[in-house]
């Protein structure tokens, strides 16, 4: 099982503890999330094979450890790789809207963002069938990286990203 992030948060923010490492333990958790949901997957489907069960939805039959691996791999580092696309293309968006737009439509930069996020999770988990958690984390580290000056209101997509993790919470 991974860790829960809640509480640990809850705790920092108590003590006072900076807003970045809050934010540094939500997205080692995401990890965490992501990589657990593979490996029960995994050892769901090896146990669904042992029962003689169909298994779980359309994904491949793993019936040895070296299946195991290899979809492991598939779904972990195709993850990355897809999830670092959309964070590219979320950063080429980001780019013109920085050049062509006014200040006064910053929420245009938002919107981009978070639904560059749901999409990179829905085409990854739904579509192509590979760890959307994995992906959207990759897709944020990206972003972060890379996308630095591209952001003209940092305070309004901060507070749109608090609510939303609040929202999640509750």
């Amino acid at each position: 099982s991974s860790t829960d992030p809640i509480a640990v948060a809850s705790v920092l923010k108590t003590a006072g503890a900076s807003p970045r490492l809050v934010m540094h333990i939500a997205g080692e958790s995401l990890l965490n999330d992501g990589s657990s949901y593979v490996f029960f997957l995994i050892f769901a489907q090896l146990w669904y094979g042992y029962l003689g069960l169909e298994g779980i939805g359309t994904l491949m039959a793993i019936d040895t450890i070296s299946d195991g691996i290899e979809f492991m791999l598939r779904m972990s580092l195709g993850g990355m790789l897809v999830g670092s696309v959309f964070g590219f293309g979320l950063l080429a968006v980001l780019w013109v809207l920085d050049r062509k737009l006014e200040r006064d439509f910053d929420i245009i930069q938002v919107v981009f963002g978070l639904t560059t996020a749901y999409l990179c999770y829905y085409v990854c988990d739904q579509i192509i069938e590979m760890s959307g958690v994995i992906a959207t984390v990759a897709c944020g580290i990206v972003v972060n990286r890379y996308g630095r000056g591209l952001v003209h209101d940092k305070e309004l997509m901060s507070s749109y990203l608090a609510l939303v993790s609040r929202s999640s919470v509750v």
